[in-house]
């Protein structure tokens, strides 16, 4: 709230207050019918976000303990360290874009995120001594999803904005930040790696997602150009 009341509106949107350019129709129908697109792309990277910050934030220090035999203290610890690394990458990762872009970040940044969490879990499972520096690590490089956000935004045009990203991400954070946990333990049945394959396979994706940004240009070929224009 309070940064909220320091903040001023984009041009964007102050411009469409002017005019009242809002959608004429019910917006969520319009999302659903014009840009599925978009609404897959969003479910997509909300589906990376929230796996990788269920896994290696909130599921990690209780599997440190029950599964990895780490101490409760230097787990709670870690954990704490691991969060001021997300605090730090998510702000590193948010220069970066604005720099480079929001697809380049993820080419680059998933892939460290993925060796990050496999040095995590094989390393702690070799050497407990080693929790601080790799779950420091891994929470430094999971700070590159803060981009996901900048790319939700870029995919619906501002009429229907609020109602595209709210209905993406919702709806995605329900089913898979819910099924993230029962897949995750599921699979610990079968390998004690299992949280790093999860993870890795996450990272994986961002990275096709990246690829794909890519190759779509500064403009994402879901966007018209009426729309790109009143963006303008």
């Amino acid at each position: 709230m309070y940064l909220r009341h320091l903040l001023t509106e984009t041009p964007v949107f102050e411009e469409m207050r002017k005019l009242r350019a809002l959608s004429a129709e019910t917006p969520l129908r319009a999302v659903m019918r014009d840009y599925r697109a978009a609404i897959v792309l969003s479910g997509l990277l909300t589906w990376i976000l929230s796996g990788v910050l269920v896994v290696v934030i909130l599921m990690t220090p209780t599997l440190l303990q029950k599964v990895y035999k780490v101490g409760p203290v230097a787990t709670l610890q870690a954990n704490c360290v691991a969060t001021i690394g997300l605090t730090v990458g998510n702000v590193l990762a948010g220069w970066l874009t604005d720099r480079f872009g929001t697809a380049r970040v993820l080419v680059v940044g998933c892939p460290l995120c993925g060796v990050a969490a496999y040095l995590l879990y094989a390393g702690v499972r070799l050497d407990s001594s080693l929790v601080m520096p790799l779950y420091a690590l891994a929470g430094f490089t999971v700070g590159v999803f803060a981009v996901v956000p900048c790319v939700m935004i870029a995919a619906f045009p501002p009429q229907i904005r609020f109602s595209g990203i709210s209905f993406s991400y919702n709806l995605a954070y329900a089913i898979f930040g819910g099924l993230t946990p029962i897949l995750v333990s599921w699979l610990l049945g079968f390998d004690p790696l299992a949280p790093a394959h999860y993870v890795g396979a996450l990272c994986l994706l961002g990275f096709g997602v990246g690829i794909f940004l890519v190759s779509a240009g500064s403009r994402p070929s879901w966007v018209s150009p009426e729309d790109a224009k009143t963006e303008s």
